[in-house]
């Protein structure tokens, strides 16, 4: 199982020449990471699309574990959810460390300030230049988030907005105003 266990799931990002690959965490973390996911039997795993490759290797040490002992275990597959990744305020990968991350325990003021700042569409310089949807996160957060309309019936189809008819900073102050809502206590 440690061969398994030693590969990094990263490898296109970090480089492996620089670090000591024995040290106990980079081996015991994923057999712990294993054990916290095998212990429910759970078929399934809420995860993020960029922990599927965790996810992974957690099948890998499932399936050497049945090589040696016969089936045991469940060995479990990720659940991806239909928005796998939500972009940082940026749009880059969020991430505390990017200071471009929007916590669940923030209040709905917060949520709103910081969705004021988030990156949108470059090419629209002025309120009569239709936007574009393609790469903008806000929209994104509007289709995660604001499942209904203002009449409280499911949205259908590309919305007012989308076509750059509203005036910059609504579509920011819509999708954190809703992500806000679902977060308060």
């Amino acid at each position: 199982m440690a061969s398994s266990a030693s590969r990094p799931t990263r490898s296109r990002s970090t480089s492996s020449k620089d670090k000591d690959l024995s040290t106990i965490g980079f081996l015991g973390y994923p057999l712990l990471q294993t054990a916290d996911i095998i212990i429910y039997n759970a078929h399934y795993v809420p995860v993020g699309e960029d922990q599927v490759p965790h996810l992974e290797l957690s099948r890998e040490v499932v399936r050497r574990f049945h090589n040696f002992y016969g089936d045991v275990f469940v060995e479990p597959q990720p659940l991806l959810t239909q928005f796998p990744r939500l972009p940082g305020l940026d749009n880059r990968k969020m991430s505390k460390s990017y200071g471009n991350a929007i916590d669940l325990s923030e209040r709905s003021e917060t949520v709103k300030k910081k969705s004021m700042q988030m990156y949108t569409d470059p090419k629209r310089v002025r309120a009569d230049i239709p936007g574009t949807v393609e790469g903008n996160p806000v929209f994104l957060y509007h289709d995660a988030f604001n499942h209904h309309n203002r009449r409280g019936r499911r949205s259908e189809g590309p919305l007012p907005r989308r076509q750059g008819r509203r005036r910059r900073g609504e579509a920011e102050a819509g999708a954190g105003a809703q992500r806000g809502a679902r977060a308060d206590p």
